[in-house]
């Protein structure tokens, strides 16, 4: 690899060296880049279309459009990476003259610097190039100038998206003439710089994909898979939108009708469809369009001068494309815009050292004898080759599949080395990889250890990998990204269809007797087998034995591939009717709204439509298909696809019809979304159908109003596994021990023994918004999964592991199965003590909230200052012109309205406040205001009741920080919500403010709170009131020691904070609780190892 310009510690390998920061960096800006020129391709394709009358595309749906774009960047990535790994036939003249492309950027650059970038917009050339080097690959040449084996694979296929070539659907590649697109060079350009030059501020780098991980490969893409394309039904313009924008596109018409309802109303659309400061917008519309823009717009506008003088006034806010022209979508154009954001569900860079680990600590007892003995581990065995390719590895949300490349990379590596010992025993392995007694007639396996491990990793890829994703571009990616580490020259791709599937994990059966029986719990109640069962029975065992076939055939060329599609193709036949039994079945349950009588009435009725379905009435057939697909898109947007069950024993009948059916091991990042992101038919499902969403009586816990996808996720990874097994997922660290995910900790805890957690650091997902952890589980029966202990690898750094070993006691001794893993033994000894022996802060105390004044817009309707006898509205700087707003205008001062207000930054630990002079408009007729500005959205505020806060003495504490720091309060002040406010709940009694304010500002409890918050080390840590309210707070208080402890907060809010004052609160409190001086001792290196000496 070289670098364009700069010094050579700059290079890519420098920065990719440097940190993990780094590395997501590389893959967030390649992403970026990657993204603008699908859009480029897009408009390309676009304006081809237009000029075709719209014929060209007439058959082609607006996904299938974005599907098309990425897959070409997809295409040019595998070429890049085969060609610089010698794997095509780069160095033939004939091919580097007219197939080549990691050259052509570097020829088409030239081009442009010697007749300039226009002689490229009139030529076309470069994008046929591409399009025959595509099928150069996956057909083959066999020419006396220029021979290539085939390769195949559907990445290549050029009959998958014929309109790329100009040919209409349903055409051959092979009999049917191709009319290239006039895609212009200047954009084959554009296409190809993204891929291979590297934008930096210091510079441009030129990539070379030897450099790049296949993990940081697939996660480029990965990123595209939350874009899609859609029609837009009117002139659609592209603000310019800051990083935080995320679709800042607008319809002309609505800027527009905005514009007419005043400068402020446009400016505040604008502002919040593009993310933009108000300065810039306003700058932006009083700014004349100078007539080189204009000319520009009028270009893009086709010459239509009154359009372009409709859009004239808005021209400064637009965005423009690579070649510098403002962005404008005429009607019934195709437009990039975000879909499913993957990254807010928690689709992030998982970096490879991750992956390693978990992959290897997963898969260890795997490929061994040893570990399911109980033996210790130098006395593990490594398992031999056949068993080695009989497991089976999932990863049920495979995305790009870093866990899949990883898994084989590994895995590939015990296999040679099984080998190895098998030829140690005189052995002799096949060139197929098989052991036979000795050689006889076939040809041995390759003694070069490079190729050996290929050869190996070829073989885990199309054995041993399954992987489900519910986006379909995924699974291209995913067999891209397996394709790229398992290529060798002269061999074909892979066939990965039989293992890698479309479909929707947590959607669909994943035992073959919910089918047989038609209940999604066939053991909740006496349920027989319907008389179709035979038939689905007979069906799977016929598909498994096609499988079989499949699965032993080894690759050498493409007509083995064939083969082994035409099988595959075969196998899924023999499923096709039991499947849509399994759809309608699914169908049912979604549209049934969780109404159990109404699901087994809906049943019953398919069973006799199954029955005859199943007996070759395929008349019957229609109809249950028919009401399969409306059932699977009910509550969808109309247009969308319809849901994509995946039903797991269906899929992969081998897996799951073997004895102690299951996976052997999973490894996944499942996506973390909960709350209301759900359809009311999924929400109904998951509850019907998942125990961590259903109510249980017995425990007294009511069912969940939220649903939480990694719950999901590791109740049916479990189901997936069979006993002796191991699972290992990454999951957000709330899921060990915060109360919405009590559910999930349970069941993973009865199903299986918990192994290893990685605790990672708060960085170490760049773009995450919450911390993550990895956790590994072995799903044993029995007491492994109540008794021993768990270790948890705290990882410090990228190159520093801090091991640790905790014992199940404290889980299981918990209601809410809490899973500690930064505390040492001793720490979560005394944490655990101290819950047990003590009461709750909400005993005695009351904690509430402070005052939420609403969206920072609208803040001078609360906020304000007082002015002789006014109330004056204060405003954000750039926010003026909100006091024009009439609530927000200034009036008479009203001691009953008008209170004092504060924020968590203005008071320290027992330190009085310090006032600003802001005061609140206490008025609950404000709680609900339209919002003027923006159409169609509400503000609110919280004001809450007024007893809260007009008090003679209460606690306040901050809400933003890492740690406990409250001061008292005798001045009745209104906090806003950086604020939690404390009083307790019977003023007569021991426990008053002093006491509670000397208690939170301890040692002890500040101690007791880091030990168990999830917060600890963010940049921007909350103080959750739930955290407060289950502080350990003593049963009983004697009289004299509250009345020392009243004694010295006074005299430390009178005399000021002291070392010694704060030392004696801490013994007293101390002996409050019982805390012996090797406990306190430890408490203090504690908190000196986070604090320093710094008490407040």
């Amino acid at each position: 690899m070289r670098r364009c310009f700069g010094p050579s510690d700059e290079t890519l390998d420098a920065l990719l060296a440097e940190s993990l920061e780094h590395h997501e960096e590389i893959t967030d800006t390649l992403s970026g880049q990657v993204r603008r020129a699908v859009e480029v391709l897009v408009q390309c394709l676009d304006k081809a279309d237009a000029d075709r009358n719209r014929e060209l595309l007439r058959d082609v749906s607006p996904a299938e459009l974005y599907e098309a774009g990425l897959t070409v960047m997809m295409r040019l990535v595998f070429i890049l990476c085969a060609e610089e790994r010698g794997l095509l036939h780069s160095g033939d003249p004939v091919y580097d003259e007219c197939y080549a492309v990691s050259t052509l950027r570097a020829q088409l650059a030239e081009e442009a610097d010697r007749n300039g970038p226009e002689v490229l917009d009139r030529r076309h050339d470069a994008w046929a190039r591409l399009l025959s080097v595509f099928r150069a690959v996956h057909g083959g040449i066999d020419h006396e100038s220029l021979r290539m084996p085939a390769l195949g694979g559907s990445l290549l296929d050029p009959d998958r998206f014929p309109f790329l070539e100009g040919r209409p659907k349903g055409t051959c590649w092979r009999d049917s003439d191709a009319i290239p697109l006039p895609i212009d060079n200047r954009t084959v350009l554009l296409l190809l710089s993204s891929l291979q030059l590297l934008e930096q501020n210091s510079g441009a780098l030129l990539l070379s994909y030897r450099a790049l991980d296949v993990e940081q490969i697939g996660h480029v893409y990965e990123g595209l898979l939350e874009h899609t394309v859609v029609r837009v039904p009117s002139v659609t313009v592209g603000l310019a939108g800051s990083k935080n924008a995320k679709n800042p596109n607008l319809p002309l018409s609505e800027l527009e009708s905005t514009r007419m309802d005043g400068e402020n109303t446009l400016v505040a659309l604008s502002i919040e469809t593009s993310k933009r400061s108000e300065s810039a917008i306003r700058n932006a519309l009083v700014r004349p369009v100078d007539e080189a823009t204009f000319g520009r717009l009028l270009s893009v506008c086709g010459g239509d001068t009154v359009l372009a003088e409709r859009i004239r006034p808005f021209a400064n806010l637009l965005r423009t494309d690579a070649w510098e022209d403002p962005i404008v979508y005429r009607e019934n154009a195709f437009m990039v815009t975000l879909g499913a954001d993957r990254r807010e569900t928690g689709t992030h860079y998982t970096p490879k050292s991750l992956t390693e680990s978990i992959v290897e600590t997963t898969l260890g007892p795997m490929v061994y004898v040893g570990p399911a003995e109980g033996e210790p581990r130098e006395e593990w065995r490594l398992k031999s080759p056949p068993e080695l390719l009989d497991l089976k590895i999932c990863d049920p949300a495979m995305g790009s599949g870093a866990f899949l490349v990883q898994t084989c990379r590994w895995l590939a590596e015990r296999l040679v080395e099984a080998w190895g010992t098998e030829e140690a025993t005189g052995k002799f392995i096949t060139a197929d990889g098989d052991v036979l007694e000795k050689a006889g007639e076939s040809d041995p396996m390759q003694t070069a250890l490079d190729e050996r491990l290929l050869s190996a990793r070829r073989l885990i890829a199309e054995r041993c990998l399954y992987g489900v994703d519910v986006n379909p571009l995924a699974v291209e990616l995913a067999k891209l990204s397996i394709w790229l580490v398992t290529l060798a020259k002269g061999r074909p791709f892979g066939f990965l269809d039989h293992n890698l599937r479309h479909g929707d994990s947590l959607l669909g059966i994943h035992r073959l007797d919910q089918l047989t029986k038609l209940r999604m719990d066939p053991y909740d109640g006496p349920y027989q087998q319907r008389i179709f069962g035979q038939n689905v029975a007979a069906a799977v065992a016929e598909a498994i034995e096609i499988r079989k076939k499949l699965r032993v055939i080894p690759i050498r060329d493409i007509r083995d591939v064939e083969t082994m599609a035409r099988l595959d193709k075969e196998a899924r036949g023999k499923l096709e009717a039991v499947e849509l039994v399994a759809d309608a079945m699914i169908g049912e349950v979604l549209k049934s709204n969780g109404n159990a009588r109404v699901i087994k009435s809906a049943l019953d009725s398919l069973a006799m439509q199954a029955g005859g379905f199943l007996s070759g009435n395929e008349k019957t057939g229609v109809t249950i298909a028919t009401e399969a697909r409306k059932a699977l898109s009910v509550d969808l947007p109309e247009g969308n696809p319809q849901r994509t069950p995946h039903h797991w024993p269906l899929e992969y009948p081998e897996v799951f019809q073997r004895e102690n059916g299951g996976f052997d091991a999973i490894v996944t990042n499942p996506p973390f979304a909960e709350g209301e992101v759900f359809a009311d038919s999924m929400r109904s499902y998951f509850k019907s159908c998942y125990a961590v969403q259903a109510e249980d009586n017995a425990i007294g816990k009511p069912r969940t109003s939220k649903i939480n996808l990694v719950t999901l996720f590791v109740e049916r990874l479990l189901s997936l596994c069979r006993f002796g097994s191991g699972i290992g997922f990454v999951a957000p660290k709330p899921f060990l021990r915060n109360e919405r995910y009590w559910r999930g900790r349970m069941v993973m805890l009865q199903r299986a023994s918990l192994y290893k957690i990685f605790n990672l650091p708060s960085n170490y997902f760049r773009s995450a918004s919450v911390e993550t952890c990895a956790i590994v589980v072995r799903s044993n029966p029995g007491k492994s999964s109540t008794v021993g202990s768990y270790e948890v690898i705290n990882i410090a750094s990228p190159h520093v592991a801090i091991p640790a070993r905790l014992d199940y006691s404290a889980i299981l001794s918990d209601k809410h199965f809490t899973i500690r893993i930064e505390s040492s033994p001793p720490i979560l000894d005394l944490i655990t003590r101290l819950a047990a022996e003590n009461g709750v802060l909400s005993d005695f105390y009351e904690t509430r909230d402070g005052i939420n004044p609403g969206r920072r817009d609208f803040r001078p309707i609360f906020l304000g200052h007082k002015e002789g006898n006014r109330f004056i509205p204060n405003a954000f700087p750039g926010q003026e012109r909100l006091l024009s707003h009439p609530l927000a205008a200034p009036e008479v001062f009203d001691t009953e309205i008008h209170q004092p207000t504060i924020n968590g930054r203005d008071f320290a630990a027992y330190i009085a406040v310090t006032w600003d002079g802001t005061y609140l408009r206490y008025t609950k007729d404000l709680a609900y205001v339209e919002d003027f500005y923006v159409k169609g959205t509400r503000w609110s505020a919280q004001l809450r009741d007024r007893e809260n806060y007009d008090r003679d003495e209460k606690v306040l504490s901050r809400q933003t920080a890492d740690t406990l720091i409250a001061t008292l309060d005798c001045i009745r002040y209104f906090p806003l919500n950086t604020v939690h406010i404390h009083f307790s709940k019977d003023p007569n009694s021991l426990y008053s403010c002093t006491v509670l304010l000397a208690l939170l500002n301890s040692n002890l409890l500040r101690f007791f709170y880091r030990a168990k918050s999830e917060e600890t080390g963010k940049v921007f840590p909350q103080v959750h009131i739930s955290a407060i309210r289950l502080l350990p707070c003593p049963r009983k208080l004697d009289h004299h020691v509250a009345v020392r402890i009243t004694e010295l907060v006074e005299k430390i809010m009178r005399e000021g904070v002291s070392t010694e004052l704060l030392s004696v609160i801490d013994i007293v409190v101390y002996d409050l609780y019982g805390i012996s001086e090797e406990e306190r001792e430890m408490i203090r290196q504690s908190q000196t190892a986070i604090d320093g000496d710094d008490k407040t």
